[in-house]
């Protein structure tokens, strides 16, 4: 059946990374997780991520109609049947060099439930700060609205403001600080047929700079030749195509936000190994700046999210709560490997899928679903890695230290590089689902925030000699800790405290 294409838009968005993108096709040349690269080498967000990230948001299935296309059968008769998306996406490089993109390595850890080392990993990353462009393009044909499209752009406004948000992130750990995105400027170009109309119901008039007009079913001839021109043109994003009004208000908040503005009363210490002779042992981590060589402190998203996890765990069992573990896992996310499914587990409240053994009373197994070798839950609570500002960089230099009778080590010296003072601001997606769920999971960050304002809850390590302790603050126009809607706290309390009875 004939449907025709009637116009075409196409967008462009410069866009920062606001976190470091932890993007792996794979390859481990350099690291355990080296970032994407394509076969020039080129750093890159593959169109495929982009489309996967902004589906997932849309809620699309890809057996289910709309804006992204399907794929099926029809019931009575078991044909394939489905269409192409109508949004199509390039990808997106990054430039490295001078005041560019630039690639770091990190290392990681996996800490048991006892805060011991169960595996060490690095991995790469794209820092903090990279620019770049991402490609939209938009085709509309005459039956969209039957299959539930639109044929303007609000599709395309509703994802870049979502992503803007931080509501769509891309890559690994991006619920633990990677991923975020900021759209800085946003451009779009129109070509259309005869009779497609603006928004307000009215033949389209010129948009961007390029005109629609022609009054048979065929493109007009000079419209054509503008469509060639800009498909043809090296940079066709001038100013002219500037668009301003881009941004929109999302019309569901999938994640309550949290900004919490914090002030660091003493050090900070959240180690980055070296064995280069000419550089300190240990030192913080760090990111590049846009100045020079200038170095800006960070905490992860990781470091932070760990010690929110275990402040939460911690509170839960002084309050308690049961099935302290399930819950974790149900808030903050979890991947259990199933593959050891015999193996004994002594802590309390693990899962749902247990039996006891008659011969260990206080020893619950675990047992994996069938077909699957691991179980796991995506974490409702997002953590965005912070940057300290006017905070000051000191070198100490220590006697290393025989761990094994606590001597020291004749000529063995270590130097560290850490950082003092500064302001920072915490920032955490809560993210909805039945507010029976998220209600008390709220009543639990406030207490944690508490926790971190007031100075009990320590960041990184070192932490037993007065390191990595915050206290509240303000932010740079007064305001304290910011929530992006109105909470009633005591009721988000009373639904953690109504946990105790077993629900």
């Amino acid at each position: 059946m004939k449907n025709r294409i009637i116009s075409r838009y196409y967008v462009a968005a410069d866009i920062v990374l606001a976190s470091p993108l932890s993007l792996s096709g794979g390859d481990g040349e350099h690291t355990d997780s080296d970032v994407m690269r394509d076969g020039e080498g080129r750093l890159l967000l593959p169109g495929s991520s982009v489309a996967g990230a902004f589906r997932a948001y849309l809620g699309q299935r890809k057996d289910e109609a709309g804006v992204f296309g399907y794929a099926g059968r029809e019931e009575v008769t078991g044909l394939q049947k489905g269409y192409m998306s109508a949004l199509l996406f390039s990808d997106t490089y990054f430039d490295e060099g001078e005041g560019k993109a630039v690639v770091s390595e990190r290392d990681g850890v996996s800490l048991s439930e006892e805060k011991t080392v169960e595996n060490k990993f690095d991995y790469e990353i794209i820092e903090t700060g990279a620019k770049a462009r991402m490609y939209i393009e938009k085709v509309c044909r005459e039956k969209d609205g039957e299959k539930g499209i639109q044929r303007g752009l609000r599709e395309i406004q509703l994802l870049l403001s979502a992503l803007d948000k931080g509501e769509i992130r891309f890559g690994s750990r991006k619920n633990s600080g990677c991923g975020w995105i900021k759209v800085e400027k946003a451009y779009k170009y129109v070509f259309g047929m005869a009779g497609e109309t603006s928004g307000t119901g009215t033949q389209s008039q010129e948009v961007a700079g390029w005109r629609m007009e022609s009054d048979t079913e065929m493109p007009g001839q000079e419209e054509a030749e503008r469509w060639m021109a800009f498909c043809t043109a090296e940079n066709p994003w001038g100013d002219s195509a500037e668009w301003k009004d881009w941004k929109i208000e999302l019309p569901e908040q999938k994640y309550i936000s949290i900004e919490i503005p914090l002030r660091l009363t003493g050090g900070i210490s959240i180690r980055k190994y070296s064995t280069r002779p000419e550089v300190a042992d240990f030192e913080h981590m760090t990111v590049h700046g846009s100045v020079g060589k200038e170095r800006i402190p960070v905490i992860p998203g990781s470091s932070w999210k760990g010690a929110v996890r275990s402040c939460a765990k911690n509170i839960l069992r002084e309050l308690g709560i049961p099935d302290i573990q399930e819950k974790i896992d149900e808030w903050f996310g979890m991947v259990k490997d199933n593959t050891k499914s015999k193996q004994p587990e002594t802590q309390a409240g693990s899962g749902k899928n247990i039996r006891q053994p008659d011969s260990a009373k206080n020893t619950k197994w675990i047992e994996a679903p069938a077909g699957s070798s691991q179980n796991a839950k995506q974490s409702m609570v997002v953590i965005k890695e912070s940057q300290l500002t006017g905070s000051v960089l000191m070198s100490s230099t220590r006697n290393r230290v025989n761990r094994f009778d606590a001597s020291t080590v004749d000529g063995a010296l270590y130097t560290e590089n850490a950082y003092f003072g500064g302001r920072t601001t915490l920032r955490i997606l809560v993210r909805k689902t039945e507010e029976y769920v998220y209600a008390p999971l709220l009543g639990l960050l406030s207490l944690v925030v508490q926790e971190i304002e007031e100075g009990y809850l320590a960041i990184g390590g070192q932490s037993a000699v007065g390191r990595g302790i915050f206290e509240s603050d303000i932010n740079e126009v007064g305001q304290g800790i910011q929530w992006s809607e109105e909470i009633d706290r005591h009721k988000c309390l009373a639904e953690l405290a109504s946990l105790k009875g077993g629900r």
